[in-house]
């Protein structure tokens, strides 16, 4: 029967939870993946497999133009999204986890709508898993396939099988910082690990032994006692509350926006160190009436404050790399060498003066470039220590940091402490400093383009 006004609402409604929908941690809308058809050209086995593709732009447009005769057949479209990416995806993939999220969410929306008709929960006739009988897609696992527009998130795309070493762009140097001084070594000679290995197989016992290791692992247990700014005038902290909340990006935009929009309640679902209320306009009232018995307590509000800030925002996005560089701007402010006003810097605020993966930084001219990393672990003016405390977090050797990225704040660079130290330079005596050996992510390598990737997967470069 023909779909009624009700019933052309009812399915616009459902069809816009859906696209609104994101993921319990951060923003992730689930549905980005999903908003459009998958590139022919990029991936022609999807449609050699796929009988019928499906996307929900396509779908929104239909019912918005009163392309569909009945309600069902929406039903129908919409599910064979889902049922397809279930299909041609590794079960274990975060597209298949968002698939079955998204069809749970169409199968419930639709029952609590009177005004529309029963439908099946079993795949459709024209569906792969009606079609090829429940065969599987394909002998090896397939990657998951990119939209064939940008989207609107940031989403690897990348495809996840095995893992293959790959050799780093470049080698690189060192860079003092205002708070904390930063190396990262690079060895003597490249010659060590060249050439292919072997790709490893990763059978499902051992990633099974990995998932129940990384559930094993101790959480961050709060922020400790030392490492904390020195004591400042009150009117001082108010002063950077202001210079944070007011600072602007190159082309006029507010960057505080990132901490504005978090919400002043702490959900267990960010699993932070601290679980009581914390927000910008909170510290700011407290700096404004001197409400801070010392400039450590402060100190302690505003890193809560940025830790909340990277929990909320997803990996990689925008609001994500405005917190970083926030936070980056508030160590400088604070550090044992503040910086002065005007508050500008072509690196981001960040210590180092190129990123991984890039052989001069992208704000260098063609004839600098500059040294970023060192082939030795150098000595002069340092006392070598087994830890360091900064802003309350205790660094020892082995321990994983993000480092800030001059060139891409929402993609901080990944490393591990090599050594640790106290500057004996004049001007930098007790200075914590760490050296550290980076990681690369693969958009940060040179690889072939049919080189394929597991999620999350980064590569030690001896860097």
């Amino acid at each position: 029967m023909p779909i009624t006004p009700d019933q052309n609402a009812a399915i616009k409604e459902i069809i816009t939870t859906i696209i609104n929908q994101t993921a319990p941690r951060g923003k992730r809308q689930l549905a980005a993946m999903f908003m459009d058809l998958v590139d022919r050209r990029g991936w022609p086995h999807y449609y050699e497999v796929i009988p019928e593709p499906r996307c929900l732009k396509q779908i929104q447009s239909g019912v918005e133009k009163g392309r569909y005769r009945e309600a069902t057949d929406v039903y129908t479209d919409l599910s064979l999204v889902f049922w397809n990416a279930l299909y041609y995806n590794e079960d274990d993939s975060q597209i298949a986890a968002d698939a079955k999220t998204l069809k749970n969410t169409l199968e419930t929306e639709w029952r609590k709508r009177s005004v529309l008709p029963n439908t099946r929960s079993s795949p459709p006739p024209s569906s792969a898993q009606k079609v090829h009988g429940g065969v599987e897609a394909k002998q090896e696992p397939a990657p998951t396939p990119a939209a064939s527009t940008s989207q609107s998130q940031s989403h690897s795309q990348f495809a996840y099988t095995k893992p293959i070493p790959i050799r780093p762009k470049s080698s690189a140097q060192k860079q003092p910082t205002p708070d904390v001084d930063v190396d990262v070594v690079s060895p003597d000679s490249d010659e060590e690990g060249e050439g292919p290995s072997a790709p490893g197989e990763r059978d499902p016992r051992s990633e099974e032994i990995v998932k129940q290791l990384e559930k094993g692992l101790p959480r961050f247990p709060g922020f400790g006692e030392e490492g904390w700014m020195d004591e400042v005038a009150p009117d001082r902290l108010s002063d950077i509350v202001h210079t944070i909340k007011s600072y602007k990006d190159v082309i006029g935009n507010r960057v505080a926006t990132c901490l504005e929009s978090l919400p002043e309640d702490s959900s267990p679902a960010l699993y932070l160190s601290d679980t009581a209320p914390i927000s910008l306009k909170q510290i700011e009232t407290r700096t404004r009436h001197k409400m801070y018995k010392n400039a450590k307590d402060f100190d302690k509000d505003m890193m809560r404050l940025f830790e909340k800030a990277r929990r909320w925002h997803e990996p990689g996005t925008e609001a994500y790399g405005r917190a970083l560089l926030l936070q980056r701007l508030y160590q400088a402010l604070t550090g044992p060498n503040p910086i002065a006003p005007p508050y500008v810097s072509s690196t981001n605020f960040a210590s180092l003066r190129a990123g991984p993966g890039n052989v001069k930084p992208v704000h260098a001219q063609e004839s600098d470039l500059p040294s970023v990393t060192v082939n030795r672990t150098l000595t002069k003016d340092r006392v070598f220590v087994d830890e360091v405390h900064f802003k309350g977090w205790r660094l020892g050797v082995a321990d994983w940091v993000h480092l800030s990225n001059p060139d891409d704040p929402s993609r901080p660079i990944i490393g591990q402490v090599f050594k640790c130290w106290l500057s004996d330079e004049f001007d930098k005596k007790g200075n914590p400093g760490i050296t550290v050996s980076w990681y690369y992510r693969p958009e940060q390598t040179f690889h072939p383009a049919n080189r394929q990737f597991w999620a999350n997967e980064v590569f030690k470069t001896g860097t």
